[in-house]
């Protein structure tokens, strides 16, 4: 009998806000951001967005060494993003948690994802 996944959970600091100082408006304790993939982004293949849920701007990015780690589990279809919580808020700063959820399974075996993943253009 194999193993069902479980839920990962994450806590990390949001990177490169400061190039985004948009995304910062009205973010704040408790706020909701969701993460995507974007596996077009010609710095990194493996880079994972942050944006505000309400407004769909952009905040900032998972750190590069984790992003490493997520997206192979995003990409395979093993896992979705579940919306992230803001947990603190300073100056071009701000840490989320948020948790990895094993994907659904349809009645025909398939997966479905609750993000979408980012595509190339």
């Amino acid at each position: 009998m194999q193993q069902q996944a479980q839920p990962i959970t994450f806590k990390m600091h949001i990177v490169g806000m400061y190039f985004h100082p948009k995304g910062q408006a009205g973010l704040a304790i408790g706020s909701r951001v969701l993460l995507q993939r974007d596996s077009c982004n010609p710095y990194d293949n493996n880079a994972i967005r942050v944006v505000h849920a309400e407004t769909q701007v952009m905040i900032g990015f998972v750190a590069k060494n984790m992003a490493k780690e997520i997206a192979p589990k995003i990409d395979s279809g093993a896992y979705a993003f579940e919306p992230a919580v803001v947990t603190c808020v300073e100056n071009n700063d701000a840490g989320i948690v948020f948790r990895l959820l094993p994907a659904v399974s349809k009645d025909n075996g398939g997966n479905v994802a609750t993000m979408s993943q980012a595509m190339c253009a």
